[in-house]
Order: structure tokens, then C-alpha cells, then sequence
């Protein structure tokens, strides 16, 4: 156990699931934030699709729980890498946590990550720690240095400023988005007829094997890291989630259809009075240019939320040209690399500074 300041560490090696969902929970009491990836029930539903549980490491003050996170370890030749609240291992950490930070009390955040760096900074075998996906740049600590931060730009509607401006989502776009929306919507209905949204009322067990996976899998399947329905941890992870949601979590799939001819699928995962778009389900078989389903989709999406009365449409973390023609409003998560302040990690970190400013000048 190390301390900083009043908070105190405990890492803790092997316990159950029930033991980490007791834990989780008992920070969720605490914890007041609209965070759908810091929450119990997001990371238990994780915790359940792992082959392997990570470390678990707890935040405490005189002994009362305060916080959370959970530490992947994996081993380099620099020596030990470990990741907050992934395991290191890509089946493993394909459902994408966002946001991501320690859990815990927002008032304790600070002193919670300051007392995670200082405690592996500690450590013999500690070469730097990966924090993927989080909204805010700013970890300082005097034993640690700032190895690399990769900075992510993420799209959302602002329903609430349209809403005081008294405009529609479609007034707002630019005029090249509006006319490219409305010629596809002219096209599709032409061809496959009157187009449709509805909300799946059926269970997600049977409709992600049979109508959503096909489609991602088809769209997804030849990228870099695969169409996650392909990967049984990822689908294990989903099942659970939607199964399990507390009432709090308003998971729901849209489905789009055009006649009889399916679109596409859009999945969001919202909390409060955002809508969280997590993925898509597109059917791609018509090659004709005008053919935009996807901003179609979303543009009917982002007026029926609006309707509800949402204040925002978060497209969450990756960039695409049609999340910006849709958005008007923008903020940044980053990728983290805390690395040790020790000789050896200088020495890499100014080899790779060396070689970005070689390759800048060839260029």
C-alpha cells in the first residue's frame, strides 16, 4: 500500500467478479457523472467477456473506498507497459472504452491518478502506462514524464444550441451536406421506396447474430482490427450489457429500411440527455454514388433525438467526413504513454524525438 496525499493504494491480484461488482458499486454510489464507459455496470459487463481478469486496484481515504480502475500488464523488452482499464490484448479491448480515467469521485480525481502514477512509478520492472481514449491531457507527475500523447478529435450535434438558435439539425449543416443528404433521400426512396426508423423492441440476442453482425462484419470486416462482431468477446461483452442495463442506461437500435430493403442498423448507448451513437450496421450492396445511407440515417436520428428533446449527439471517438458535415460542435480525448523517468526511457524518448525530426526534414 502507498500513499499520496490522503489517498491510499491497494493492488489487488486475484478476486472474483463478485468482488469487483461489489467494489464497482459501491463507488457508483458516489459517483454523480453522465460517463457511460465509467460506470459499474459498463466495466462488470467487461470484467464478465475477459478470459483473464486484470488487476484490480482500489482507491481508499481512512479506509473508505473512493475509487477504481483496473490495470492490464503486459511485458516489453523496456520492461512492464500497463494499460487503465484494458488488459493490453486487442480480442480483449475491442469494445472501446471511452473516456476513460480513473472511476472514482470527481473531487478525488486528480489525487486518484497522482497516487496510481506514484505507485508505478515505484515499481522495478515499471516502463509507462497507456490511458486510451481520455477526455483530459492533463497528468503531471515528478516522477513521470509525458512520453507520447495521441490526440483524437470527436464530433457531436449541439441539439441544445440549435434548439435556443431555433433551428433544425439539417438548417444547420453546410450547403453541400444538405444537398447530398436530400439527393440520396431522393434516390433510395426512388428505387427501394418510402423510407423508415424504428426503434428494436426485440431482443439483441437473436437480432446481432442475424441482421446487425452481417452487415458490420460486410463494412468492418477488412479494416485494421476487424469487425468486433467477429470477435466473441466483443459480442459476449454486448449481450451482457444490453441484458443486464439498468434502467439508467437507455440502450436502443434504430432500424432503418427503405420498402422492404433494410438500410442499416444505427446503436446507441445513452445516458442522461445525450445520445451516444457506439456503432453502425450499413448495408453498402448499392454502388451507386448518390447512395448515402449513413447520412441518411443519422440525420434522421439526430432530428428524432432533437424531438425528444436530447441536447446532444455524441458520434464519440474516430474520425469520418460525415461526422464532421454533421456535427457543429467538437472536443478532443487523447491517448496517454506515461513513461518512467529513468535513463533508458530519456534515451528512447530522445531517439524518437530524433527520428520525427529527420523524417521532417527528408519530407
Amino acid at each position: 500500500m502507498k500513499k499520496n496525499d490522503d489517498v491510499s493504494i491497494s493492488l489487488i491480484q486475484q478476486y472474483s467478479l463478485e468482488e469487483a461488482k461489489l467494489h464497482l458499486t459501491l463507488v457508483q454510489e458516489n459517483v454523480m457523472s453522465d460517463n457511460i464507459f465509467l460506470s459499474s455496470h459498463w466495466l462488470y459487463s467487461w470484467l464478465e467477456s475477459l478470459s483473464s481478469l486484470p488487476q484490480m486496484c482500489l482507491f481508499n481515504i481512512d479506509n473508505k473506498l473512493i475509487g477504481i480502475a483496473f490495470l492490464g500488464k503486459q511485458h516489453c523488452p523496456y520492461g512492464d507497459i500497463y494499460y487503465l482499464n484494458q488488459t493490453g490484448r486487442q480480442a480483449d479491448d475491442q469494445v472501446w472504452i471511452e473516456h476513460n480515467d480513473v472511476f472514482c469521485m470527481h473531487e478525488k480525481l486528480v489525487a486518484c491518478r497522482e497516487a496510481l502514477l506514484e505507485y508505478l512509478s515505484r515499481q522495478p520492472k515499471f516502463h509507462k502506462l497507456i490511458v486510451s481514449l481520455c477526455k483530459d491531457e492533463n497528468w503531471r507527475h515528478k516522477k513521470i514524464f509525458l512520453w507520447e500523447t495521441d490526440m483524437h478529435p470527436t464530433q457531436y450535434v449541439d441539439i441544445a444550441a440549435l434548439r435556443k438558435q431555433a433551428k433544425t439539425h439539417l438548417e444547420s449543416t453546410s450547403k453541400n451536406s444538405r444537398s447530398s443528404i436530400k439527393r440520396s433521400q431522393k434516390y433510395i426512396e426512388s428505387k427501394y421506396g418510402p423510407i423508415s426508423m424504428h426503434k428494436i423492441t426485440d431482443s439483441l440476442d437473436a437480432l446481432i447474430p442475424s441482421e446487425i453482425a452481417p452487415l458490420h462484419i460486410e463494412q468492418w470486416g477488412e479494416t485494421e482490427y476487424g469487425s468486433g462482431f467477429a470477435n466473441p468477446r466483443f459480442v459476449n461483452f454486448h449481450k451482457i450489457f444490453c441484458s443486464q442495463a439498468p434502467a439508467h442506461i437507455n440502450i436502443e437500435v434504430l432500424k432503418f429500411s427503405a420498402g422492404e430493403f433494410v438500410l442499416g442498423y444505427l446503436y446507441f448507448i445513452n445516458k442522461g440527455n445525450s445520445a451516444n451513437f457506439y456503432l453502425s450496421a450499413i448495408n453498402y450492396s448499392d454502388k451507386n454514388n448518390k447512395y448515402k445511407p449513413g447520412l441518411v440515417m443519422h440525420t434522421m436520428a439526430i432530428s428524432d433525438y432533437a424531438a425528444k428533446q436530447y441536447d446532444a449527439y455524441d458520434f464519440l471517438a474516430g474520425e469520418a467526413r460525415y461526422k464532421e458535415s454533421l456535427s457543429n460542435g467538437r472536443y478532443n480525448m487523447y491517448t496517454l504513454h506515461l513513461a518512467n523517468k529513468r535513463p533508458l526511457q530519456r534515451i528512447l524518448f530522445n531517439i524518437k524525438v530524433l527520428k520525427q525530426k529527420l523524417g521532417n526534414i527528408k519530407g
